[in-house]
């Protein structure tokens, strides 16, 4: 797999990874994942900032930087939702990424159903990848869908653990977290 299919591939999923978090009050976030791809260096840092719009409903704003090897990415996403502490999440997401050699967007939907100390999520929707050059390994121009599902478990007011899977771009990722922060807390 390619770098840059590595990256796209990377910062959809940070984007999953955030449109799942409380919007109670103003709040924000900033954080930096790095590690290796096929041996060189790669640093991806990403804030996301929420706000509530109206009784019930918030929106979140996702932001990020990437840097692999030589190659810069920046991007973009939103999440308007609607929101019951006591049942769920129902809402629609977005983003964009742009680079020296790949554009990529994606949009769908998001929902959360919670059950006592256990939270489940679902997203689905349509993501287009474009490379400015002919590669190898993938079309020029690829529209797929994308599919997740989560499950959240907090052992403790403020102590959650979760896992994530993905499918994306005929790829399967999956992911495991842990976080302090209780999902009523903003």
């Amino acid at each position: 797999m390619s770098r840059a299919r590595c990256v796209v591939i990377l910062l959809v999923c940070s984007s999953v990874a955030l449109a799942g978090d409380a919007v109670s009050s103003v709040n924000g976030k900033l954080g930096y994942v790095g590690g290796g791809m096929d041996g060189d260096p790669g640093h991806n840092v990403f804030a996301s900032f929420g706000l509530p719009v109206a009784k019930n409903f918030g929106f979140q704003g996702d932001g990020l930087y990437t840097h692999v090897s030589d190659v810069d990415f920046t991007g973009a996403g939103g999440h308007l939702f609607w929101r019951d502490w006591d049942r769920g999440l129902i809402g629609v997401t977005g983003g964009i990424v742009h680079g020296d050699l790949v554009d990529s967007a994606a949009g769908g939907l998001e929902g959360e159903y919670y059950f006592g100390k256990l939270t489940f999520m679902a997203w689905l929707g349509t993501a287009n990848i474009e490379y400015d050059r002919p590669v190898p390994f993938i079309a020029t121009s690829v529209t797929d869908f994308y599919a997740a599902a989560g499950l959240r478990y907090y052992l403790l007011d403020d102590l959650m653990f979760g896992a994530t899977y993905l499918h994306l771009f005929d790829n399967e990722l999956g992911s495991a977290r842990s976080s302090t922060r209780h999902r009523s807390t903003g």
